[in-house]
C-alpha cells in the first residue's frame, strides 16, 4: 500500500499543533530525561504560535543542546532579534554566548515557551521543510533546501 505523502504531512502537522503533545520547556538538565534519543521533529511555541522548527537525528541530544547558546541557532537568533538594543549587546556565535545579562534574558524568555517533540523515523527533513514553509516560524532562519 502505498501512503499519499500529503496525507502523512497532514498528520504530522496535526501533531505538532495538538496541545497534548506539548510541554513547558525548561532549563534544567533534568527536563528532558522521558526525551527519546530516536531522530525528529520539534517546534517551539510562545503561546500558541509556532516560533521555530528543527530537526535532528537525535531528540534528546538537541534538547540539552537548545540550553546552551553556542550549540543552537535558536537561542542566538532569540538573543539577535528580541535583544539587540540592550546596553551590553555583545553578538553571540557558535564559538562565543552573549554577555551574561543578555543570556539571562534568553533563559527567562525560553522558560515561557512550549516545545512539541515528534519523533519520526525517516522523512524528517521534508517535514521540517514542509512545516517551515507552512507556518514560517520568526526564529527559523534556514532557507529552503535544493534538490541536487
Amino acid at each position: 500500500m502505498i501512503m499519499d505523502i500529503n496525507k502523512i504531512l497532514q498528520e504530522y502537522d496535526q501533531r505538532f499543533l495538538d496541545k497534548k503533545n506539548r510541554e513547558m520547556f525548561q532549563l534544567n538538565t533534568q527536563w528532558n530525561k522521558g526525551v527519546s534519543s530516536q531522530s525528529g521533529v520539534y517546534a517551539f511555541f510562545d503561546k500558541d504560535k509556532i516560533i521555530y522548527i528543527g530537526e535532528t537525528g537525535s531528540l534528546k541530544g538537541r534538547m540539552s543542546d537548545v540550553r546552551r547558546t553556542v550549540n543552537h541557532t535558536l537561542r542566538r537568533t532569540i538573543g539577535n532579534r528580541l535583544f539587540l538594543n540592550i546596553k551590553g549587546f555583545n553578538k553571540a556565535t557558535s564559538k562565543n554566548k552573549f554577555p551574561e545579562h543578555i543570556e539571562i534574558l534568553i533563559n527567562e524568555y525560553m522558560e515561557k515557551l512550549h516545545v512539541a517533540i515528534i519523533p519520526i523515523p525517516f522523512g524528517r527533513a521534508e517535514i521540517e521543510e514542509y512545516l517551515i514553509e507552512k507556518y514560517n516560524p520568526a526564529f527559523n532562519t534556514k532557507t529552503k533546501r535544493k534538490s541536487v
